[in-house]
């Protein structure tokens, strides 16, 4: 099919003259070239057996499906691509239902999470949450913003919402009071 083009493409500049023909065949070359050029990806090394954080061991054990959401959610698209590629590739180590993730779509029930945390709304976050059978918080300990912290730090000592359960070198586990487990 390209080639039809190039020949079509050859063609009118040929009434043009020989040297308008030298450059639409030096043009078409170099879009070949660039066609099949292949560039390489970069390769990052992904934990792997006792290297993975123990936070993703301890979901495994958990009853049911015990469905999780990881926190912070990225500020932007480029953290997003970061954190969720990773929390997605973490989720074959215990295989339960997450609210994060990596794909080619983003469903709006993500979208509408991500909107309530970006806009510190974070009562009615662990309302959406706690409404759709998320079982834990999974919070990645030192991050998050100030008014996050605050607001789980608060919220973890009222002890009305969230129950911390389990901590580990770089996370902390939230059992979200009232929620169910999934089964």
């Amino acid at each position: 099919l390209a080639g039809f083009g190039a020949r079509a493409l050859l063609v009118r500049f040929k009434m043009r003259g020989e040297r308008a023909k030298f450059v639409a065949s030096f043009l078409i070359s170099i879009l070949l070239i660039l066609d099949v050029m292949t560039v390489p990806l970069p390769v990052f090394r992904e934990k792997v057996g006792d290297e993975v954080p123990r936070v993703y061991g301890w979901l495994s054990k958990q009853k049911g499906k015990a469905a999780s959401v990881e926190l912070p959610l990225p500020s932007n698209y480029s953290k997003w691509l970061d954190l969720e590629s990773q929390r997605t590739y973490y989720s074959v180590f215990h295989w339960k239902k997450i609210v994060n993730g990596y794909s080619s779509f983003t469903p709006d029930y993500y979208k509408e999470v991500l909107r309530l945390y970006q806009s510190n709304e974070f009562d009615r976050l662990l309302l959406k949450l706690k409404e759709s059978g998320v079982s834990f918080l999974v919070v990645e300990l030192g991050t998050g913003g100030q008014k996050f912290r605050t607001w789980l730090q608060k919220t973890e000592f009222s002890g009305k919402k969230l129950k911390r359960v389990s901590t580990f070198e770089s996370h902390a586990v939230f059992r979200i009071e009232g929620g169910q487990v999934l089964q």
